[in-house]
This record gives structure tokens, C-alpha cells and sequence, in this order.
């Protein structure tokens, strides 16, 4: 553009201007896009986020090329990788990034550790018409909260149930214990992942927590208000990575709006007090005092 006059120029005769219309993601010969790709393979997942972001169409040659140079990606510092996701993750559209580098063969060298939720199934007849874990992940993904910590949170939620499921007396499949499972694989991943330890904190108490809204359906209210008192400000992103899990099974139960409903009225009615981040033990050791009045006043 020149700035001067105003005038869009295109100095590939309009092919440029053309394929922005048309909303392609084109290439100006095979031999131009092949060495862009070599001489900087993050290229392959901007091609991702571009397509994903403003739902323009990739040319079958071009998502060839892309595959056939795809383990180029394992050369690029996963940071430069997770910054084009997180651009996904703050318009809610990573579900479409990871569908997409799946299909171009990026998400192997990227994502390894999510390919194991792939084929496991849910059999139980009531619930998850949906399909596997990686089906029903996607689907939970597409209705999380736009942002990093909920889109991550959504993608990692179940990523312990390929590692605990059993099969029970009554012949369907059971994931007893994943979330405490999918805490540890989700600590692992993010850490790999070059992610910051406030967000590893906060997805992780996220998947840790996940079922546990479900719960409380049926709960009494004193243990409606235990939930609210241990988990503080972390309540709410529960309630909304349940929302969108719930939202992701099929078919759809969303009891998380009457929940939510009943929380809040057990709150306003008395308010809630927040139990001490660490115990007694705890505060002696850190801060290297005896028993007495003093560890009070801290808690």
C-alpha cells in the first residue's frame, strides 16, 4: 500500500489481490514455496493459523508440500511453534489448527503426547454418542472460552484416559482416577511445551478438577460450599471447562447453568471464606518457626 496515495499495489499481476479475494492460501510457484519452507519451516504452522483464523482454503499442492516436508518442524524451537497457537487459542480456534495440522502431518511433530487419546473409545450407552476421546476432545474444544488457559485446559481434560481405562463387570469401558492421571500428563506436556509455571499451575488444577461440577448435581449444599472454599478463584474456569465438556457430549446435558445458579445463591446467602493456600506444617517449614500464635496470624 502506498501510503501516500492510497493505491494497492501488486507485484504479482494481480495474483496476489486475487487470491486474498478468493480467500486462497496460494503459493507463487512450487519452487518459491519449497524453499520458504526450508529456509524457515514455522511457515507450515502460519499456513495453519491463516487458513484456521480467516477459513481460507489450502491448494492441494500446497498441503502436499507441507506433508512432504512436514518432520521439518521438529528443527524449529517449540516456543516460535506455540506462539503461532496461541494467536488460535486467544480467537477460540485452536480446534481447527490441531484438526488441520493433523492433516498435514504437523501435528505428529508437535503434539505426539495428544495422539494417544486417538481410537480410545467411550462405549457406554447413555452418554458420548460422540465417538473416542480424540473425537469427543475436539468437540469440548470447539465449545471452550476463548483464551489460553481454557483452550488448553480443554485440549488436556481427558488426556488420562487412554492411560486408566478398564473394563468393568458391566462390559463398558471406565477411566476411574483420570483427571488425577491427566494432571500429571498435562504438567509434562506444558512443560515440554515451554509454557510459563502460572498457566502449567492453573490448567493442571483445571483438569484435576473437570469432573468434579458433574458431582456436585447431586451434592448437599455443604459440599457445594467445600468446592466453592478450596478451589477460591479457580472456581469459575472450573465451571466453564464442565460447560464445555458437557457441551462436548453427546447427547448434550448442560446442567452447568443451574449449578452455577445454585452456587451463587449459596454464596450471596453467606458468603464463602476462602481456606489458607498452605497449613500450619507447611508455614513452619518455610518460613522456619516453632508452634505457636505466630503460625495463626500467617495462616
Amino acid at each position: 500500500k502506498d501510503l501516500s496515495t492510497g493505491e494497492i499495489k501488486d507485484f504479482t499481476n494481480l495474483r496476489a489481490i486475487n487470491d486474498i479475494n478468493d480467500g486462497v492460501l496460494q503459493h507463487i510457484s512450487i519452487e518459491h514455496l519449497r524453499k520458504s519452507i526450508i529456509d524457515d519451516p514455522l511457515r507450515m504452522v502460519r499456513l495453519v493459523r491463516f487458513a484456521s483464523k480467516y477459513q481460507w482454503r489450502i491448494p492441494n499442492e500446497v498441503a502436499s508440500e507441507v506433508i512432504s516436508n512436514s518432520d521439518r518442524i521438529q528443527i524449529v524451537a517449540i516456543e516460535r511453534v506455540m506462539e503461532e497457537l496461541k494467536k488460535l487459542m486467544e480467537i477460540g480456534r485452536l480446534y481447527q489448527g490441531i484438526l488441520l495440522m493433523d492433516s498435514l502431518n504437523l501435528l505428529v511433530h508437535i503434539l505426539p503426547q495428544i495422539y494417544t487419546m486417538n481410537g480410545v473409545l467411550h462405549n457406554n450407552p447413555i452418554n458420548h454418542h460422540e465417538g473416542d476421546v480424540w473425537t469427543h476432545t475436539m468437540h469440548v474444544l470447539r465449545c471452550a472460552k476463548y483464551g489460553i488457559v481454557p483452550q488448553l485446559a480443554a485440549l488436556l481434560h481427558d488426556i488420562g484416559k487412554p492411560f486408566t481405562q478398564t473394563t468393568g463387570d458391566d462390559g463398558f469401558f471406565h477411566y476411574y482416577n483420570h483427571p488425577t492421571e491427566g494432571e500429571k500428563i498435562a504438567e509434562d506436556i506444558l512443560r515440554f511445551l515451554k509454557f510459563d509455571l502460572e498457566t502449567i499451575r492453573i490448567v493442571k488444577s483445571l483438569v484435576f478438577h473437570h469432573m468434579e461440577p458433574l458431582q456436585l448435581v447431586s451434592a448437599s449444599d455443604k459440599a457445594c460450599r467445600r468446592f466453592l472454599r478450596e478451589n477460591g478463584d479457580l472456581a469459575e474456569q472450573i465451571l466453564d471447562l464442565a460447560e464445555a465438556d458437557s457441551l462436548g457430549t453427546l447427547p448434550v446435558n448442560d446442567y452447568v447453568p443451574a449449578l452455577r445458579e445454585r452456587l451463587k445463591k449459596l454464596q450471596s446467602s453467606s458468603p464463602v471464606r476462602r481456606t489458607a493456600i498452605l497449613d500450619g506444617n507447611e508455614i513452619m517449614i518455610i518460613l522456619d518457626i516453632k508452634p505457636g500464635p505466630k503460625v495463626g496470624e500467617v495462616t
